[in-house]
């Protein structure tokens, strides 16, 4: 069995370099599209590549969020250069949780035929309230939490992907949906996988710069597709927190990745929840990941930068 994974990236210079060692462990190969990165995201894959893995690295330098298109396009050249039986659209945060790659391949040999698999989306903190060191201790030391609330999962897309050339993979990687714009309720058939067989760790927040320059960058970037949270989503909700200038605090992170996807009538307190021990990262080691993670204000910029270039060439040439 051929299985590959695809990735969308922006500025995860902190964590790119653990995702690919990682995933490589379970996955044949990766392909990974840089988003306009501003810090050493594409050296470091680049670094990666060299070393032999088998990490392609292609560029997208579209300002705005098309995660939807990008990813779709990303899955769709994986199946026509590789053999792959299975597509896994991954962000940056996320790793692969199985027992081995042979339980894997059995739990996705049990799928139906013409059927997307479904994986558990499992939240994990890092403890904030100690100083951060790097990605390996802040994800050694990380705990999940023992139910997720947001009911989100997350797909392996099948090889009859290639039969359906309207179907676009949904916004979050969530699933596979017929066409462009179709709601979470048209999803294609998908089978669920169990927990145990193959899931995904999901780190979001990592340390302050991290979660600013991830929150603040996307939004712009929303903003400049079209396609803003609403302003009751969480993370919109911590950008305007941001904005205010609120306290960055381990209580403030902690509260954002307890509740994160997770819809405003349905947060609890963050202080009263019991995380699970739950290791999910591979023995790797890192060789070209910075000593300390990346200033925000410079990645910010870049992104405002980028913004405004596009917004001088779309304006009409003074008379």
């Amino acid at each position: 069995m051929n299985l590959q994974g695809v990735a969308m990236v922006r500025n995860e210079a902190d964590i790119v370099e653990a995702f690919v060692r990682h995933n490589l462990t379970r996955l044949d190969g990766l392909i990974v599209v840089d988003h306009g990165s501003a810090d050493d995201t594409v050296k470091i894959l680049v670094a990666l590549a060299r070393e032999g893995l088998p990490v392609s690295v292609l560029a997208n330098a579209m300002p705005g969020y098309a995660q939807v298109e990008i990813t779709t396009s990303a899955v769709r050249h994986a199946f026509a250069r590789t053999a792959a039986d299975f597509v896994f659209p991954l962000d940056a945060d996320e790793f692969i949780k199985a027992p081995s790659r042979a339980a894997m391949e059995r739990a996705l040999a049990a799928i139906p035929p013409r059927t997307h698999g479904l994986m558990t989306w499992h939240t994990y903190l890092p403890d904030f309230g100690r100083p951060y060191r790097d990605v390996i201790a802040s994800a050694r030391g990380a705990r999940r939490l023992p139910e997720e609330r947001h009911q989100h999962g997350k797909v392996v897309v099948g090889r009859h992907f290639t039969t359906t050339p309207r179907a676009v993979i949904a916004s979050g990687n969530h699933g596979v949906v017929p066409w462009h714009g179709a709601r979470f309720e048209d999803l294609e058939p998908h089978h669920v996988i169990a927990a145990g067989d193959i899931a995904i760790a999901h780190l979001p927040f990592r340390n302050a710069p991290q979660f600013v320059a991830k929150t603040v960058i996307k939004r712009l970037a929303r903003l400049a597709a079209g396609r803003d949270w609403s302003a009751q989503f969480d993370r919109r909700e911590a950008y305007d927190h941001i904005v205010a200038g609120g306290a960055l605090d381990a209580a403030f992170f902690r509260a954002s990745a307890v509740n994160f996807n997770v819809a405003a009538n349905r947060r609890i307190d963050a202080a009263a929840v019991s995380l699970v021990d739950d290791p999910f990262l591979a023995d790797l080691a890192l060789s070209h990941t910075p000593a300390e993670p990346a200033d925000a204000l410079p990645l910010v910029l870049a992104a405002v930068e980028q913004l405004a270039l596009l917004e001088a060439r779309a304006r009409p040439p003074a008379a």
